[in-house]
């Protein structure tokens, strides 16, 4: 088995469900970046190369080193989607904050 670990982030939504299942299938170490409160039971009965890091919904000022550290790979799937009816006063400034400000490495 290959020891690359890639880290996916938004790994609970569509996309990301689907890829960790594929990267798992073919010998990939896997962690899951998704939100405090985000389920997580879509991941339930995955191997052991399969871990799961939960970031706070809003306001993580944290240290990331530990998630990246030894990952071979971070594939960026995580950001604001699926807004039918905006409320946001400044929706593009809403979008950056929960898609790439939330994961500054």
């Amino acid at each position: 088995m290959s020891e690359t670990r890639v880290v996916v982030t938004g790994a609970n939504g569509f996309i990301g469900q689907h890829l960790c299942r594929k990267l798992l299938g073919s010998g990939k170490r896997v962690t899951a970046c998704i939100r405090e409160g985000a389920d997580a039971a879509v991941f339930s009965g995955l191997s052991d190369s399969f871990s799961v890091f939960r970031l706070p919904s809003s306001g993580f000022e944290g240290d990331l080193s530990k998630l990246f550290e030894n990952a071979g790979v971070v594939i960026h799937l995580a950001g604001r989607a699926h807004v039918m009816r905006e409320s946001a006063e400044e929706p593009l400034t809403e979008f950056e904050e929960q898609t790439y400000e939330g994961l500054k490495i």
